[in-house]
């Protein structure tokens, strides 16, 4: 149990970690990406579907692979402007760290998260 919530901390750090970081890079443009065809989290999601038949081999499901879905989710939650990352620095008891924050722009009620797109 404690290797699994160790793998599972790991995943999270290193998602928020490369999120973040894409989100604040100089080369992330929002209305690039949102002119393309498809969504990340829709292309994230093909990459292990077979071409021709859209067949999925298996089901795949790993810490990794959700923390990856999850990162293509937030990245599209910026891209339309519902969302903003911020990163704000902490310190206590001598230590520094960061805090990440995801905060929501716009009040929107959703019952899929379809409609986001």
């Amino acid at each position: 149990m404690a290797t699994i919530v160790s793998q599972l901390e790991l995943v999270t750090k290193q998602m928020t970690k490369s999120v973040v970081k894409l989100q604040t890079a100089s080369y992330f443009e929002p209305c690039l990406v949102a002119q393309r065809p498809l969504k990340l989290s829709q292309a994230y999601c093909l990459l292990w579907q077979e071409n021709e038949s859209g067949d999925v081999d298996g089901r795949r499901c790993s810490f990794e692979l959700l923390g990856g879905a999850v990162a293509a989710a937030l990245l599209d939650l910026v891209v339309l402007g519902r969302i903003e990352l911020e990163v704000a620095p902490k310190s206590a008891l001598g230590f520094s760290y960061k805090k990440n924050y995801v905060k929501v722009m716009i009040r929107f009620r959703l019952t899929k998260f379809r409609e986001c797109f």
